[in-house]
């Protein structure tokens, strides 16, 4: 598969996504650009009294439906994100056809090993020619990417989880005004949807649309767009095609204003708390220090 995304020039790129809402994340980052993918996954059959491992197969990614009412917290600090509202994934199978529904978090396996392991309802039929029977439990994604986007999305929701860990911090703290935590909405998208969602769109104040559409650009960015009670906080814009040693951030708009100049005040400080030493929080506030009030 890798060599057959490389032939057309593209870049194979996996991640392992055991976990699934490693799976929800990566395929609602990519899926929003328009890159559909590959997914491996082990297919077990629950028609006899013991599942039955069926053996591996791969289909191709080509939607998700948001059926979730709410974020799903994730991980130990609890980060909340949109993408974790996915609640199934469509798919084109060879053995079944277009549009191939799947369940995410359907129900548990108990695996040869002791590990009860999370699987997704697939559309295939059991040995007994039922259609509930055919569990998968997921191994990989496979996205093919244009050579030139060079940081990853695990990068991006590793410095997102990262900062927010720590804006959540300041808000238990009543440091910052906001009545919940936020949620994040992270995703690959192009210069061009950037700059027409900006014109299209209420939210942005004519000074900010001056200011994105002034700024040159790259051809591919990671948005990261924090929410509060449904109402846009700031949106953090990364250089996807820049190098993983870099600062990344590029540009960064604030639609709450106090927030934003928050950010710039802590950027300023000389000696900074210890909890604000964080590597990627300081990433992502080595922007901010060299902006104006």
């Amino acid at each position: 598969m890798a060599q057959a995304i490389r032939a057309i020039g593209l870049e194979p790129y996996l991640i392992k996504v055991e976990d699934q809402e490693l799976l929800k994340a990566a395929t609602y980052a990519y899926l929003k650009c328009k890159i559909p993918m590959l997914f491996g996954f082990l297919l077990m059959d629950k028609s006899g009294k013991e599942p039955m491992p069926l053996g591996l197969h791969a289909v191709a990614i080509t939607g998700f439906s948001l059926g979730e009412p709410a974020p799903i917290p994730y991980g130990r600090t609890g980060f909340l994100s949109i993408a974790s509202r996915i609640d199934k994934v469509y798919s084109h199978d060879d053995q079944v056809g277009p549009f191939s529904r799947m369940v995410l978090n359907y129900d548990t396996i108990k695996m040869d090993n002791g590990n009860a392991v999370k699987t997704i309802l697939s559309s295939w039929g059991g040995s007994d020619r039922k259609l509930d029977r055919i569990r998968a439990i997921p191994t990989i994604l496979l996205i093919p990417v244009y050579n030139k986007i060079r940081i990853t999305f695990q990068t991006i929701q590793e410095t997102i989880t990262h900062f927010d860990r720590i804006i959540e911090t300041f808000r238990l703290n009543k440091v910052l005004p906001f009545k919940e935590r936020l949620v994040w909405d992270i995703y690959l998208t192009t210069v061009n949807e950037v700059k027409s969602g900006m014109l299209s769109s209420k939210k942005w104040r004519n000074k900010l649309r001056l200011q994105v559409l002034m700024q040159s650009m790259p051809r591919f960015i990671w948005r990261a767009t924090a929410f509060c009670k449904g109402q846009y906080v700031i949106d953090l814009l990364f250089d996807a095609t820049d190098l993983e040693q870099s600062p990344l951030l590029f540009n960064a708009v604030g639609y709450d204003e106090d927030f934003f100049e928050t950010l710039i005040d802590l950027s300023r400080q000389d000696d900074l708390p210890a909890v604000l030493k964080d590597p990627m929080f300081l990433r992502i506030l080595e922007w901010f220090s060299n902006q104006k009030i």
